[in-house]
């Protein structure tokens, strides 16, 4: 097979499945059925998401682009008696998460409007999110973060690192930050972050056993925008996916897209916790 481009993980020998050229050219470059294969070995499987929280996300999505009538709405439809956390987790994180950013967009000054720096920025943004994201879940997976080491990525720090309960030799994913919020974080920063969290995923792939699934799991913040990524080996071959882009919530419409994605962020974190449970 001929090289293939890719925007930002080609140079270390990853194919990047979110390059329109590189699956193009992938897909003229092998048999039809290969490349079915490749595409379900890297596919994350849609959820379907609890009546509750249809209701909540569609009502959310329907009315019109004003932060009082989304509050109402969210306090209209949200909230319920008779919550269950484990049945209707994915409604808590609507809830919360739209609450959040409400009172940001409400407050006097909303610092995701202003210029923040990286770790500031993340404690309003991709800490608060991976934090309510995982929270039903915390019986599986412990997030550690800033600053923090995995063994497998010998003494790298990362912002941020998806542990298994009980056994922190295990991590079905890593966590890194490159920038924060409208502080001009240069491209060359990024794929220097990039290059380095994609070399490292190499290394915990080579340390897991043959009986999991050979894949692993990141999220990348930059730019305003979280990225929900994977992994995959595949017949010796890597393969990279994003499964979920959402850019921080700053107005109402910014808002009711990132209500949009979220069953796509839910989707990435089934997937993230039944590859942990694997391990």
């Amino acid at each position: 097979m001929s090289a293939l481009p890719s925007d930002e993980v080609g140079h270390i020998k990853i194919i990047d499945l979110s390059s329109e050229s590189a699956l193009c050219i992938l897909k003229s470059e092998i048999p039809e059925d290969e490349f079915n294969d490749i595409t379900n070995a890297t596919h994350i499987e849609p959820i379907v998401l609890s009546d509750y929280a249809t209701e909540l996300s569609s009502a959310l999505q329907q009315c019109p682009l004003s932060l009082s009538v989304l509050r109402d709405t969210l306090y209209t439809n949200g909230f319920k008696r008779g919550f269950d956390s484990v049945v209707h987790s994915d409604a808590a994180f609507i809830e919360v998460a739209t609450r959040h950013f409400l009172d940001l967009m409400s407050s006097p000054r909303n610092p995701l409007n202003q210029r923040v720096l990286e770790r500031t920025a993340a404690t309003f943004f991709i800490i608060f999110i991976v934090n309510q994201l995982f929270i039903s879940n915390n019986d599986i997976i412990e997030l550690d973060w800033l600053e923090r080491e995995f063994f497998a990525t010998d003494r790298t720090k990362w912002d941020g690192v998806l542990i298994k309960v009980e056994n922190r030799s295990c991590s079905a994913g890593l966590i890194e930050f490159s920038g924060g919020c409208n502080d001009q974080t240069s491209s060359t920063k990024n794929q220097q972050d990039i290059t380095k969290l994609y070399s490292k995923l190499m290394k915990v792939l080579d340390g897991q056993s043959s009986s999991a699934a050979r894949q692993t799991f990141c999220m990348r913040y930059y730019n305003k925008r979280i990225h929900f990524e994977k992994l995959t080996i595949y017949k010796k071959m890597l393969f990279r996916t994003i499964h979920a882009t959402i850019e921080t919530p700053t107005s109402p419409r910014k808002l009711v897209e990132f209500v949009k994605e979220i069953p796509n962020m839910l989707a990435w974190k089934e997937a993230v916790i039944e590859h942990t449970v694997e391990l």
